[in-house]
């Protein structure tokens, strides 16, 4: 992605400390659990020699997915990285609750001024992330940078927003832009 990045990053008008995007965040969590199991057990293939070392979590929210990659690599030690301190703050009140706090470490970092001070990562995951950054390509360059000799970056967004409605709806129970009306309300 290179082109600019005009849009606001919090269209919804939840910003970073808001409780209302955490239960969004929680919720979305839910609803893609079975996709978020597939793609790290996916990367964790890909990632053989990770084990024990250091995985970086940006964008970490409240934690999901620092916690899917904590017990999806097991003997690593996982790096959340949010620009939310109260973010922040449910990662670590949720690796205590589900026993990884002496593996999952905080770092309130806004990522749009450069890179974080971390350990050479072998990992680096930015799932549903790279859309909230105002420039992506110094942001990669961060990663490239702050990637230990061999390590990997795994990107996961998504291509358009997410539908909800089956494919073969029949057209006589709904008018022509059902789903774009569905979006428009809830967004």
């Amino acid at each position: 992605m290179t082109h600019p990045h005009p849009h606001p990053h919090h269209t919804s008008g939840h910003g970073p400390a808001d409780p209302s995007l955490a239960r969004m965040l929680d919720l979305d969590a839910r609803i893609l659990h079975a996709h978020q199991r597939e793609l790290t057990a996916w990367v964790r293939r890909l990632a053989r020699d990770t084990a024990g070392r250091v995985v970086v979590d940006l964008g970490a929210g409240t934690g999901t997915g620092t916690v899917a990659l904590a017990r999806r690599f097991d003997r690593a030690v996982v790096h959340a990285v949010d620009a939310s301190a109260a973010m922040l703050d449910r990662v670590a009140e949720r690796a205590v609750v589900d026993g990884l706090a002496d593996r999952i470490r905080t770092a309130h970092a806004d990522l749009d001024a450069g890179w974080p001070a971390l350990p050479p990562a072998d990992l680096v995951w930015a799932s549903l992330m790279l859309h909230e950054v105002a420039d992506p390509a110094r942001l990669l360059a961060g990663i490239h940078d702050g990637l230990a000799p061999g390590g990997m970056l795994a990107v996961v967004e998504m291509d358009g927003p997410p539908r909800f409605l089956p494919d073969d709806l029949d057209p006589d129970l709904a008018r022509p832009g059902l789903a774009d009306r569905l979006d428009d309300a809830v967004t």
